[in-house]
Parts: structure tokens; sequence; C-alpha cells
């Protein structure tokens, strides 16, 4: 089901980008390093600053591919974790938005670079939303299934 989901998501954004003039959307417009930074260090920092070294050793845990590890209390932390970060990206993302916004209202003058300054701005939001749709969430639904057992009882390795 998985790989049907990144199908149908490729597949959108295929014939999105696909529509549009050549040359009007490049790789160059999906990519703002600052607000990338911003999102992401920021996402990171308040994970830092909310939550304990036992959750990002968790995490670790989690990365590390040993979910089944994992008791009911350390999947319940580790969903707790995740969560957090999940809406700071997004929170973050909105953030940055409105602050790109004050920026570009205090500048109306130059209006060669105000499309770029917009589209930069936006991309807070889309940064944002993929941090906290495609890597938060994700990984949340997984730490919360339970780990598969076998007919004995005993938890079997996914």
């Amino acid at each position: 089901m998985v790989i049907l989901g990144v199908i149908v998501l490729a597949l959108a954004a295929f014939l999105s980008v696909a529509t549009v003039p050549p040359g009007v959307i490049t790789a160059r417009t999906f990519v703002d390093l600052p607000s990338a930074v911003f999102v992401l260090g920021g996402s990171l920092g308040g994970l830092l600053l909310s939550h304990n070294r036992r959750c990002w050793k968790l995490l670790w845990t989690l990365l590390q591919g040993r979910r089944d590890t994992l008791n009911r209390s350390d999947r319940q932390e580790l969903s707790c974790f995740l969560q957090t970060g999940s809406r700071a990206s997004v929170a973050l993302g909105v953030l940055g938005t409105l602050a790109g916004g004050m920026i570009i209202l205090s500048d109306m003058g130059n209006l060669k670079q105000l499309g770029w300054a917009l589209a930069a701005t936006i991309l807070t939001v889309f940064y944002g939303l993929l941090l906290s749709e495609v890597v938060f969430q994700p990984m949340r639904k997984t730490v919360m299934e339970e780990p598969a057992r076998s007919p004995r009882g005993d938890r079997v390795a996914a």
C-alpha cells in the first residue's frame, strides 16, 4: 500500500509539473536554503528544548530498525516526541511565511524581486508540511503499530 501511495504521489507531481510550459518550473523553484534551514533547524531546536536525551535515544533505536525492542511506554514517549516535531515543523513553516511576508511588505519598491521573494516565503510552509507529513507522521505511525507476535506470543522481527 505504501508503494502504491508513493507511485500515485509521484505521478501527481509529474503531471502537475508536466502541464506547465518548459522553463517555468525548475529544480531551483523548490529550493531555498534559508527557508529550509529555518524550518529544519527550528524544528530540531524545538525538539532539543522540549524533550530529554532519552527520546533521542529512542529515536535512534527506531532509525536503526529495532522498533521491536521498544516497549509500550517507549513507543508512547517516542510518539509524543514525533508529534511535537510534526507540529513544530508546520508552525515554523507558517511563522517563516509570516516573517517573509513582513520583509516583502517592508520593501515593496523592488518589484523585480517580488515574485522570487513570494516564492521563497511560501516555501517555508511547503518545507514545514513536507517535514511533518513525509518524515514525522509516517515515523509516528510506525512507532504506534503493535509489533507482530508469533503464535507463542513472542515478538517477530518484521
